[in-house]
């Protein structure tokens, strides 16, 4: 097979490179990047939310996996809370006790009101009578002394009664701190996101501020440029 002409194929190559030079400077000419315009790069990133154990306890259910989509309040962790739930029942059932005194206080106050005002009756009846000489002054002076102690018994009756008062507002103080703590050992998301990382295993004994799931929170997204 002959060979082409030498001058033939020197036509080629400079053809070629004229071809490649000119590629070249069209597409450095196209990426340009007008003046007008701030070149950069960066990266999106969004903030990351810790959910932790408000108390220290024991993990019963975890409802959630790494990558799941989460909203706002969606339950995602429960603590166990059978030492709670007993002392709730206590606190409630000291609560029941207290009110059922207080009914109780309250009963004794308007018997004592009751003999007071009877008392006070006899001692002003015989009061009278003393003083027109028709009885002795000793019963005069026996009336007062049991006036005097049905109104000190009265006085004793509604302090007591207060007293009982104050141990229903304990009570109900005790139920509602209890209650609460039950409250929160359901784990709830704070934001909407993304679970990133599942920290904890059901069975699992946390401390107080244990770090059970972190969340990517898609409700704070934001990019940092690099210009």
């Amino acid at each position: 097979m002959p060979k082409p002409p030498f001058k033939l194929v020197a036509i080629i190559i400079i053809i070629g490179v004229i071809a490649v030079f000119s590629w070249q400077s069209w597409q450095q000419n196209h990426d340009q990047i007008p003046s007008d315009f701030a070149s950069g790069n960066g990266r999106i990133e969004a903030d990351q939310v810790d959910v932790t154990t408000k108390y220290a306890g024991r993990v019963k259910q975890l409802f959630v996996q790494e990558g799941d989509l989460v909203s706002v309040g969606q339950i995602l962790a429960t603590m166990d809370t059978i030492l709670l739930d007993a002392e709730l029942a206590q606190a409630q059932a000291q609560l029941a006790q207290t009110h059922a005194s207080v009914i109780e206080g309250e009963a004794v106050v308007k018997q004592r009101e009751s003999e007071l005002k009877l008392a006070r009756l006899e001692y002003e009846r015989v009061l009278l009578l003393a003083q027109t000489g028709s009885i002795s002054q000793s019963s005069a002076d026996q009336k007062q002394t049991v006036f005097a102690t049905a109104n000190a018994a009265l006085a004793a009756a509604k302090a007591h009664t207060n007293t009982l008062r104050q141990s229903v507002n304990a009570a109900k103080a005790a139920v509602t701190r209890i209650q609460t703590q039950i409250d929160d050992s359901t784990l709830t998301a704070p934001v909407m996101g993304r679970v990133l990382y599942r920290l904890a295993q059901p069975s699992e004994v946390f401390p107080s501020g244990g770090k059970v799931l972190t969340l990517i929170n898609l409700g704070e997204i934001y990019m940092e440029v690099f210009l």
